[in-house]
């Protein structure tokens, strides 16, 4: 018992690490995405739109065309659908100071203008037992991540 004990205090640890980890790179993986979006669109006067599916725990990016159909992108790598892990459990996505808490299949859309301009947002999520919140901001483009449930 004891030493299986010990085995469990040395392992918690490094399961914390791998799950922070993952954290960590699902933030710093849509911040670039966002930043990308906010680029391309202001240097090619485009419009994005960010799509996240609360249901599946996943987001796509389309982009309008001339006629002003969205349809998806896939190119560079970074822009290619993306399910997030299966630790992650999206609670619900404020936008505009509403909360999109629709059925679990509503699919979100966040608007990226050709001013650069992105859907003020926040992505509320569990990652195991603790709950964070990812918030996005206008014309600044201002993406951080949050510890807890934040509502502003």
């Amino acid at each position: 018992m004891g030493l299986l004990a010990l085995v469990m205090l040395l392992a918690l640890p490094a399961l914390q690490n791998l799950l922070e980890g993952s954290l960590q790179r699902e933030v710093r993986r849509i911040s670039s995405v966002i930043r990308l979006l906010r680029n391309e669109a202001v240097l090619t006067n485009s419009r994005f739109r960010l799509m996240f599916d609360l249901d599946k725990g996943a987001y796509r990016v389309e982009e309008r065309n001339e006629s002003g159909v969205y349809e998806p992108r896939t190119d560079p790598k970074e822009l290619r659908p993306h399910t997030f892990p299966s630790s992650f459990d999206i609670k619900d996505l404020v936008l505009f100071g509403e909360v999109s808490r629709q059925e679990r299949e509503k699919v979100v859309p966040i608007i990226v203008d050709s001013s650069g301009y992105v859907d003020p947002f926040l992505l509320h999520f569990s990652n195991g037992d603790a709950e964070y919140t990812l918030r996005v901001t206008g014309f600044t483009g201002r993406i951080e991540l949050v510890e807890g449930y934040v509502d502003q």
